[in-house]
């Protein structure tokens, strides 16, 4: 459990964007970053940092465990926990739960300066379709800009799929019945 006074910097979009309102008075940017965070590797630090440089404030909003579709037993690390890991990182300002498919309702909320993904991702761009596209032009609408922060070689995905067992039991037991089938033959 971390300490109450990190634990406030989680917040729900109302008081988020109480919190982000009074900040704007003050002249200060906001930054928005969004992701699952499974798992806090040296790329999020990396583009919290960067995103860090470009602004004052620092939001970040996890995916709901509801929403999260990165296959069979993810998210591998709950919710409450991925809040907590981010909420304890002294340069995040703030941190929300998004409780849909998307940033779509915190970046309501906090109208953010810039909206942050990392380099590795700009290609979705070329889809009108994909999340990504959805986030530029709501970001545009708001008054912000997409911005997009170096990437450094790392991804939860596969940190988790090379050191932890990724799998339910139940697609663990089919996967195994396959290759003990495939071996027989």
């Amino acid at each position: 459990m971390i300490p109450e006074n990190l634990r406030k910097k989680i917040k729900g979009h109302k008081e988020l964007s109480d919190e982000i309102k009074k900040h704007k008075t003050e002249k200060k940017k906001i930054v928005h970053c969004h992701g699952v965070f499974d798992l806090i590797h040296p790329g999020h630090i990396h583009q919290f940092n960067q995103a860090k440089q470009i602004g004052d404030i620092l939001v970040v909003s996890l995916v709901d465990d509801h929403f999260v579709n990165k296959g069979p037993g993810r998210p591998f690390f709950p919710q409450e926990l991925r809040l907590d890991w981010i909420a304890s990182l002294e340069l995040v300002n703030y941190v929300a739960l998004c409780d849909s498919e998307g940033p779509w309702k915190v970046m309501r909320a906090i109208k953010p300066d810039f909206f942050i993904k990392g380099k590795d991702t700009e290609h979705l761009l070329n889809d009108p379709n994909s999340g990504l596209s959805k986030d530029k032009i709501l970001v545009e609408s708001l008054g912000g800009k997409l911005h997009f922060t170096d990437s450094l070689p790392f991804h939860s995905t596969e940190i988790l799929k090379k050191f932890f067992n990724t799998h339910p039991r139940e697609a663990k037991n089919i996967i195994m019945n396959k290759i003990s089938a495939k071996k027989k033959k």
